[in-house]
């Protein structure tokens, strides 16, 4: 079985089943798994590994509703993480993570939309997923929102006193 010119056995992955079974399980909200395989080893591996190859089996496991792969394969696309950057890849992710309620997925998804700079600039949009990150405790989502209020971004009204209530 042969990847982007490496055998499975070549990435230190022994079981490409078990990586699927394992991303599968995280999907079903399972606990705990029948098998060695965990995000972690995953990830260990991973390192050691092409980058490419590694991208590919972040993405099937994030395509199997692992929050923790899709995450990573986002990350990936956003930062060059050696693969090409792909905008619409990481978005297409964050999007998904932001969906199902993931805290960093749905901050890095309100950062998107907030980006001045970004193709999908969407200043309500983007504040709805930020206020969504906050609620589920996400400490960069407080800042952020903090921060916005302090510089009065976005046509907001300056709050100084909010923004100190966070630090």
């Amino acid at each position: 079985y042969h990847i982007i010119g490496q055998t499975l056995q070549q990435s230190g992955i022994k079981n490409e089943n078990k990586l699927y079974k394992y991303a599968s399980n995280k999907r079903s909200g399972l606990s705990h798994m029948k098998t060695t395989v965990t995000y972690e080893n995953i990830k260990k591996k991973a390192v050691k590994m092409d980058k490419k190859l590694a991208s590919n089996y972040f993405k099937k496991g994030a395509d199997l509703g692992a929050m923790n792969c899709a995450l990573r394969y986002a990350n990936m696309n956003y930062k060059s993480d050696g693969i090409p950057y792909n905008f619409e890849e990481s978005l297409k992710y964050c999007k998904i993570l932001a969906y199902y309620g993931d805290k960093e997925g749905t901050y890095k998804y309100a950062k998107i939309l907030l980006d001045k700079n970004s193709s999908v600039f969407n200043v309500e949009k983007g504040m709805k997923y930020l206020d969504k990150a906050f609620r589920v405790k996400s400490k960069d989502a407080a800042f952020l929102y903090g921060l916005i209020l302090y510089n009065g971004d976005y046509g907001f009204n300056v709050d100084k006193v909010y923004f100190y209530s966070f630090k």
